[in-house]
């Protein structure tokens, strides 16, 4: 089964150039776009960078600290979890949408990708982007 899901997944970065199904589909960055490399850069000591990807890293950081912490130390007895999640939700995807109108397009992650399903299977899907984010006044 993981090796079907290796495989998937190589697939899948081979012919699209990311794992992430909303850049697959739209071509537009997600709200968690950036997390996977922000935790990477924070493990090899660039924690400058780590902002750079996701700011909300530190977040859901903390946040699977207290999920551990639950777990293993408290057993059980820590209230709140799933409201904790869902604040940390809205608050990614108001960062998101932050990023979208003040960084969009720019540097990794935030780009457009190009080479999306909708650019392929929708008949104008390509010229209605450019013109938003023309419209959007963004680099």
């Amino acid at each position: 089964m993981i090796l079907i899901i290796v495989l998937v997944l190589l697939g899948l970065n081979i012919i699209f150039h990311t794992t992430c199904p909303v850049v697959i589909l739209t071509g537009f960055p997600c709200p968690g776009c950036g997390l996977t490399r922000a935790f990477v850069s924070l493990v090899i000591f660039h924690p400058v960078l780590a902002f750079k990807y996701n700011a909300t890293f530190v977040l859901w950081l903390l946040f699977i600290l207290v999920l551990l912490g639950n777990r293993y130390v408290f057993d059980g007895r820590i209230k709140g979890i799933k409201a904790m999640l869902g604040a940390l939700l809205v608050i990614t995807i108001m960062f998101y949408v932050w990023r979208l109108l003040h960084v969009f397009p720019g540097d990794v992650p935030m780009v457009y990708v190009e080479d999306n399903v909708f650019a392929r299977i929708i008949p104008g899907y390509k010229e209605i982007v450019e013109k938003l984010i023309y419209l959007c006044g963004n680099k």
